[in-house]
This record gives C-alpha cells, structure tokens and sequence, in this order.
C-alpha cells in the first residue's frame, strides 16, 4: 500500500499541472470531476519552511532573477517577541492541508438561498489559507483556478467572495 502511495505522490504534480486548469471552466461537471481525481491523491502537508522550496521552475521570471536575493529576511516580520523567545505567528497550520477536500465540497454544494452562507464561508476558509503563505504551491494554484472557474457560475452572491479569495 506504502508502494502504491509514493506512486501517486511521485506523478501528482504532473497529474496536477495537467488538470488544475480544468478548474477554470465554465462547466461544473468538468470541475467536479477534475476535483474528484485530484481528491484521490493523498493530501498534502502545509509548508513549514519557505527555504526547502524550490520555485526556480514555477516563476515565470527572467533566468537572471533570483527570488532569493530580494526575499532576504523573509519571515522576521512574522516574529513576536516573546520574554527572550520569538514564536512565528503563523505556526498554528501544520499538519496535512485539506483545502482539495474543501474545493469539493464548495463544487458540490447546491447553489441556493439556504448554503449561500455555507459557499461563502468555504470560500473565506480558502482565502485566509491562502493568506496564510503556507499552502502547497500547486494547491495554491488549484484554488486559484477554481476561484476563476467559480465566476462562471450563475449565482451572484459567490462571485464577490472568490474574487477576494483571489
């Protein structure tokens, strides 16, 4: 079973940088299912440490440009001092992230009067996770798109809370 978990995990960003796009369309069947097979994969956990990250590859920067160089000190403003310890403020998200799970539930979700307040408080769930600086880049992605996808749906009271989850 271990075996057939890093085979997903080996090839999901591949099957994600193929599919999260799918999460832009103006059809729900197509974003619903997208969503059902990115489901299957195991969930990923929140980034603890910007430094493992490698996005050379994600930028679409000019080669020259080195992320590293401007970004240096990231995270001291993040620090509270505390007596003679510094505690990060955002350390409370650790763990595996669940936001795919989530993004089902919200495209799921019957569109009507009686679970408006349920799809915006989904979406404001995903908008302060992505606030946060700590979700795994191609979950930050596929939220995203999905929030794009979100504003072809024929139901105005989603369109302001995914165009502030953006």
């Amino acid at each position: 079973l271990s075996r057939i978990d890093n085979s997903l995990n080996d090839s999901s960003n591949d099957v994600f940088d193929l599919l999260v796009p799918n999460l832009q369309s103006p059809c729900h069947f197509l974003r619903m299912h997208t969503l059902k097979i990115l489901n299957n994969y195991p969930d990923r956990p929140f980034v603890t440490d910007h430094a493992d990250l490698d996005l050379i590859a994600d930028l679409d920067e000019e080669p020259s440009f080195n992320p590293i160089a401007v970004d240096q000190g990231l995270g001291q403003e993040n620090m509270k001092e505390n007596g003679d310890t510094q505690i990060k403020s955002n350390s409370l998200l650790t763990g595996m992230c669940t936001l795919m799970k989530t993004l089902m539930i919200l495209e799921t979700t019957p569109l009507n009067l009686r679970y408006e307040r349920d799809l915006t408080s989904s979406i404001g769930a995903i908008e302060v996770l992505g606030r946060t600086g700590k979700l795994p880049v191609i979950y930050a992605e596929a939220a995203a798109n999905h929030m794009l996808g979100l504003l072809h749906v024929k139901f105005q009271p989603l369109w302001q809370a995914s165009i502030r989850a953006i």
